[in-house]
């Protein structure tokens, strides 16, 4: 799981005296976006700032291991600069454990940490600028936000055909191919607000599903035949989700197989295991609200909220080859 944030930047610009001359915001200091980008990332004080341990500088947050790595790049559009904080997990978080994360980011924004990117001169023709990172306030992150390099045209339109049992969702429309099977012009699934399926990737809901509330299908992941992602669910990945299920409340699938008449709700997480190949089947009548993890085959099962499904074989492969990398 990879959660993100964004951050606004400000720039204070200085004459070559160091007297401040003007705060910048928005299109004006974005005019500065080709010397920011060439200057800041490559300060060893900005690659220090990417140190995820110090940045929560308190181990309860980060003993328990979900969390690998922190990143912080700086991110440019036409007329804007700001940037982007992500937080990479292999065991993707709970909405509680996010929100704790988010608190914690919060109090650290407070004690002055965006502060320590104006250390930082920046060169510029009318003197130095000096850049300052601002809390984003924010304890809800984006997940598995996609980097991509380039531009990409919005896939798909949501159109004026209503639902027949729910009024406020209205059919998608494919405005070009996407992925193997969906072609220009083809109606799929319904939604409630663009919100619920990415513009990007390959991600698709296919006729007959439903997303809506503030549930997500992003990245490549399927939602299919008449399942239903709702409430604040996130479906992402490679995940196919099939048949009659329905994925609400905070659940997160990420590289998952689910069909049949399958719920999965709660703070629950199904994903393939950190580093495996292997993806969670699971079918029947099962009732997911714990984790799911890794090549496990479910069928008619419950995984209550707090228990945990694992596939053992790839934790011991896991294991295997760090032992090896550790003797290397």
């Amino acid at each position: 799981m990879r959660l993100t944030v964004y951050m606004p930047l400000i720039g204070k610009l200085e004459d070559r005296q160091g007297n401040p001359v003007k705060t910048l915001y928005g299109d004006e200091l974005a005019a500065f976006q080709d010397a920011i980008l060439e200057r800041l990332p490559t300060d060893p004080a900005f690659t220090f700032s990417q140190d995820y341990q110090e940045f929560i500088n308190d181990p309860k947050y980060y003993e328990n291991g979900k969390v690998k790595k922190m990143e912080v790049r700086i991110k440019n559009g036409e007329d804007s600069i700001y940037g982007e904080m992500s937080f990479i997990s292999d065991i993707a978080l709970t909405r509680g454990e996010q929100e704790e994360l988010g608190r914690r980011m919060d109090e650290r924004f407070l004690e002055g940490w965006g502060e320590q990117f104006q250390e930082i001169p920046i060169p510029v023709e009318e003197g130095i600028l000096r850049i300052q990172a601002e809390n984003p306030y924010t304890s809800q992150f984006l997940m598995d936000v996609p980097d991509y390099t380039e531009n990409v045209h919005l896939k798909y339109k949501i159109t004026e055909q209503q639902h027949p049992k729910y009024p406020k969702l209205r059919q998608i429309q494919a405005l070009r191919d996407i992925g193997p099977n969906v072609r220009e012009g083809d109606l799929g699934g319904y939604v409630e607000r663009e919100w619920n399926l990415d513009q990007q990737g390959d991600s698709w809901i296919h006729p007959g599903a439903v997303c809506r509330e503030r549930a997500r299908i992003q990245m490549d992941a399927q939602l299919l035949g008449k399942s239903i992602a709702e409430g604040e669910a996130m479906v992402s990945g490679q995940a196919q989700i099939y048949g009659n299920c329905t994925v609400q409340g905070n659940a997160y699938v990420s590289d998952a197989r689910i069909g049949d008449d399958v719920l999965v709700t709660g703070d629950a997480i199904v994903q393939k295991a950190p580093g495996g190949t292997g993806l969670p089947i699971i079918c029947g009548k099962s009732r997911i609200q714990g984790m799911v993890v890794g090549k496990v085959r479910l069928k008619d099962e419950i995984v209550a909220a707090g228990e945990s499904r694992m596939c053992l074989e790839e934790k011991r492969a896991d294991m295997v080859r760090k032992k090896r990398e550790e003797e290397r």
